[in-house]
């Protein structure tokens, strides 16, 4: 019998505050800024490693980012499997 790995992409599980001096609205909750830490330190990640780094489901993160990008805080640049994130100043 053939026995396959895939291994995952591991990272500093450290945990991502809320207090930063980022561009991100009063009205954003504190996971958003966590998902906008993490941003900034992954830029190259997924909605699904993002789901890793910061322990929340995929819905949350998906929710989080919505509201980043309606802020206009952040912008996906390329594509959805090779692209990165942008943070905008």
């Amino acid at each position: 019998m053939l026995r396959v790995n895939f291994y995952r992409p591991t990272y500093n599980h450290s945990i991502y505050t809320a207090e930063s001096a980022v561009k991100v609205p009063s009205k954003c909750p504190e996971s958003a800024v966590k998902v906008y830490n993490a941003i900034a330190e992954h830029p190259k990640s997924s909605n699904k490693d993002l789901c890793v780094i910061l322990g929340l489901s995929d819905r949350a993160v998906r929710n989080q980012i919505k509201l980043l990008k309606e802020a206009d805080c952040i912008v996906r640049v390329g594509s959805d499997k090779s692209g990165y994130w942008e943070i905008k100043e």
